[in-house]
């Protein structure tokens, strides 16, 4: 069981739905539950059918979309990241499973940490900008991000 292997559609899928997140956390910083709500039915439905049983796609679906919101928990009761965030990494473990969610996470949090240091160099360097917070670092790039580094198979485990 939860021998599910990712496809091209599934690759896909998880690229559009990404990049529909990165555009709107960048121009609005919010990620849309209606995306979030289409993108993890999508993913379990795709699952329900490509699986050898349903059982096994229900399982395949849920357990990543578990595994993917647990993961940020922690980082969103220290005000880390957004509940969106949140919602959109679980939303793609529906699609990728808890094993490959837990990959992207990894990945993602490097690159969310260059893209703070990057952000840390830049302020020291603009006169008068005093700090930032976490709003003026959209975490959907980082997932997309973390996401493409996962499907390159820059993976530590």
């Amino acid at each position: 069981m939860m021998s599910l292997t990712a496809s091209p559609v599934g690759e896909l899928a998880c690229m559009l739905l990404l990049a529909a997140a990165i555009c709107t956390d960048l121009l609005r910083r919010i990620i849309p539950n209606t995306l979030i709500c289409t993108g993890a039915i999508g993913g379990l439905i795709y699952h329900l059918m490509a699986a050898v049983t349903t059982v096994e796609g229900f399982l395949f679906s849920i357990s990543g979309l578990l595994v993917g919101g647990l993961l940020l928990i922690w980082p969103y009761s220290r005000s880390w990241v957004g509940g969106g965030d949140v919602k959109l990494l679980a939303m793609l473990g529906t699609w990728v499973g808890p094993a490959t969610i837990l990959r992207v996470f990894v990945c993602t949090t490097l690159v969310g940490g260059l893209m703070a240091a990057v952000q840390i160099i830049r302020s020291r360097r603009t006169p008068g900008r005093v700090g930032s917070s976490r709003r003026d670092l959209p975490y959907a790039l980082a997932m997309g991000g973390g996401y493409a580094l996962t499907l390159l198979g820059v993976a530590f485990f």
